[in-house]
């Protein structure tokens, strides 16, 4: 045994200790997003949308991080590379509208929307012509430059989903100068309407169906110019002794709703001609009706279509002008005959409009 060694090691432990280099470690990158923002709540179609959100590193090392972005079913992933810890950046995304309609945003569980409004035609005014019945009224000239009409068919008991391309045509459009209550008057004549036939193919098994949209009479409705005013967004609901309209939501600039008593003359393949009388109601806004005929083959079926706002120049309502718009309607008409027998229509009509 040797004592006088203790002091030795105690001393080389110490040498040992003083010469290593102890090193912290730092807690990984974290992040947290915040401040989802839109550059513009209300573009036109077609107009770029930057969507940008908040990154934060809220660890303790240098990190980069991924963001989701989705725009009603479009999705886009940015990564953000380099943010040092306590940093904050920005992720962002550019999107472009393509249609007049509210869209959602979601960024890694962070929501926002838009609502993007129809392009101006032409990127100008357009101003109406002074009515020929009266100096009170624009007068505009719209064509049908598309649309289609969606048919639920209900025949023997069974149901079949149809449907057919509205290829052109010509309406007529009044608009009151003056306004009443947030809304001008709106009207189109008999004479002014004036829409191609639309082929619907196979209506039922080798039974083609030509079926054109007859204005019974003439219509008026309203055109909303000041935001909350009015409504244009309806539910009917046909019953066996009554329609019943139900207008709920909002109405934004440029939103309209008319009565339009309309009439099918559907003409088949096999020689049968089938009419049908279709008062209904068209609006730029969302449409939907429900068949709940006791009995009828359709019973509980469901047709939904939206439109899109006619809208006013630079916010201009004291001269009326006009822009494109898509008019939507849905309705039914039940027991009908064809070959005999009893039919069931259901029916979305979509028609987009462009002043000419």
């Amino acid at each position: 045994m040797r004592p006088i060694a203790l002091p030795f090691v105690l001393i080389a432990i110490l040498v040992l200790l003083s010469s290593m280099t102890f090193v912290a470690c730092k807690p990984p990158a974290a992040f947290e997003l915040s401040n989802l923002t839109v550059s513009d709540d209300n573009p036109e179609v077609g107009d770029d949308v930057t969507i940008s959100v908040e990154v934060e590193n809220i660890g303790g090392s240098k990190g980069d991080c991924t963001v989701n972005f989705s725009v009603d079913g479009y999705q886009e992933t940015v990564t953000v590379e380099g943010v040092r810890a306590g940093k904050q950046k920005d992720a962002s995304i550019t999107f472009t509208p393509s249609e007049a309609k509210t869209y959602n945003v979601n960024a890694e569980g962070l929501t926002a929307s838009f609502t993007a409004k129809p392009t101006q035609t032409n990127g100008e005014c357009i101003v109406g012509d002074p009515s020929a019945d009266s100096d009170d009224w624009w007068e505009f000239e719209y064509e049908v430059v598309g649309g289609k009409i969606d048919l639920v068919v209900g025949l023997l008991g069974a149901t079949d989903e149809k449907e057919g391309d509205i290829e052109g045509g010509d309406i007529t459009i009044k608009f009151s100068k003056t306004e009443e209550d947030g809304a001008r008057e709106v009207r189109i004549d008999q004479d002014d309407w004036d829409i191609d036939p639309v082929l619907v193919e196979d209506v039922q098994a080798g039974i083609d169906m030509d079926l054109g949209l007859i204005l019974t009479d003439d219509c008026q409705g309203w055109l909303y110019v000041e935001e909350d005013a009015g409504d244009a967004d309806l539910d009917s609901v046909t019953t066996p002794g009554d329609s019943e309209l139900d207008f709920s939501g909002g109405t934004d600039l440029g939103g309209m709703v008319i009565d339009v008593p309309l009439k099918g003359e559907a003409e088949t393949t096999v020689g049968v001609q089938v009419p049908m009388k279709i008062p209904v109601t068209m609006t730029t806004g969302s449409c939907s009706d429900t068949a709940s005929y006791a009995g009828a083959a359709i019973d509980g079926s469901k047709l939904q279509a939206e439109g899109e706002d006619f809208c006013t120049c630079g916010g201009v309502v004291a001269d009326y002008v006009g822009t494109n718009g898509v008019l939507v309607t849905a309705g039914s008409a039940l027991k009908l005959k064809l070959v005999g027998m009893d039919i069931d229509f259901q029916f979305s009509i979509v028609m987009e409009l462009e002043p000419k």
